[in-house]
């Protein structure tokens, strides 16, 4: 839809396989989950038959797909445009292993699995609902605030969750020159938890299941980049593949179910009271109701003696179902 109306130029004669073929065949890749450009153009034939007559060897491929990260992050985020919602930011960031980059790549410790990398950090910018909408790629060394206040600045007016990692007064306030509002989790006793805080948590949830779609379901740890300018085009490759599958999942949910809001990455499929592992799904924040989570949570932040109660959840079996996503927030094992 976007790539089309992209005008690429590229040196020498016109290839058998055009610049936007090649854009739908890293989508394709990408969802799929296979890492490996080879093994991926061998069994594309068979997973769509007649779609691809013509098909370019593995390094014209990959040499291709880099020359093509500009115009695949482009059509990424004139997607994301139709389906970025209200003024609600969530940021974080996640570590990446990667080979020896010079003078990019580093040591990194990520505190949620206790494990040092040598890599690069992504540094990524969604809405409520999970549409990535920007992106910044940081040496594993360096603080995330930096490359979070350069995000920032293309969202001015806008309320921004961001983890623990974001407290302080001198960066508040410096995103509050750019007219970005920061919420972050504040100082608690240990069992001491204010609901406000814990619907906080609750919608930075959502970004965390854009993390492991990516990681998981796409592999991007896996990506098997061996320059920067190569994890680069993995990165855009996938979070095109990720931004279509919830179009997707929304002009589904608009026709069959109008009068309700679009599917988020925190939804989960309904055809089954219980998850695979046999214990029920957790509770989950009706789309309709987060709008008000948000003003909870701001009041809280400038109200410490709020105590607001949680708000109303769904279960599995309520008025609130949604449909199956098409491309899952979490990869089951």
């Amino acid at each position: 839809m976007f790539a089309c109306s992209l005008s690429i130029g590229r040196p020498g004669p016109a290839g058998k396989v055009t610049d936007q073929e090649l854009i739908a065949l890293a989508v394709a890749q990408a969802a799929t989950g296979l890492v490996s450009d080879r093994q991926f153009l061998s069994m594309i034939g068979g997973l769509l038959p007649g779609f691809f007559p013509d098909l370019p060897d593995q390094s014209q491929f990959n040499r291709r797909l880099r020359r093509l990260t500009p115009p695949i992050a482009t059509v990424q985020l004139g997607i994301a445009e139709l389906l970025a919602a209200d003024c609600v930011r969530l940021v974080d960031g996640t570590l990446l292993s990667c080979a020896n980059f010079a003078g990019s790549a580093a040591y990194g410790y990520c505190a949620a699995k206790s494990r040092w990398y040598w890599g690069m950090r992504l540094l990524l910018v969604s809405d409520r609902r999970g549409t990535p909408l920007g992106y910044d790629l940081r040496p594993a060394n360096e603080n995330e605030r930096e490359g979070v206040w350069k995000l920032a600045s293309a969202h001015s007016g806008s309320l921004l969750f961001a983890d623990a990692g974001h407290r302080g007064r001198e960066h508040r306030e410096s995103l509050g020159l750019l007219g970005v509002e920061l919420i972050v989790a504040e100082r608690h006793g240990l069992g001491e938890r204010p609901p406000a805080e814990i619907l906080k948590a609750r919608i930075r949830l959502v970004v965390e299941s854009v993390f492991s779609t990516l990681k998981r379901q796409m592999r991007l740890e896996d990506h098997l980049a061996k320059t920067l300018p190569g994890l680069a085009q993995r990165i855009v490759q996938r979070l095109l593949a990720l931004t279509i599958g919830m179009l997707i999942n929304t002009i589904l949910s608009l026709a069959v179910h109008p009068e309700r809001s679009p599917p988020t990455m925190d939804d989960e499929p309904t055809s089954s009271p219980y998850r695979t592992n046999g214990t029920p799904p957790r509770p989950r924040v009706s789309p309709d109701c987060l709008q008000s989570t948000v003003d909870n949570c701001k009041e809280y932040t400038h109200c410490r003696s709020c105590q607001s109660s949680a708000l109303p959840l769904y279960e599995e079996g309520s008025s609130h179902k949604t449909p199956p996503v098409v491309v899952g927030p979490r990869t089951r094992s």
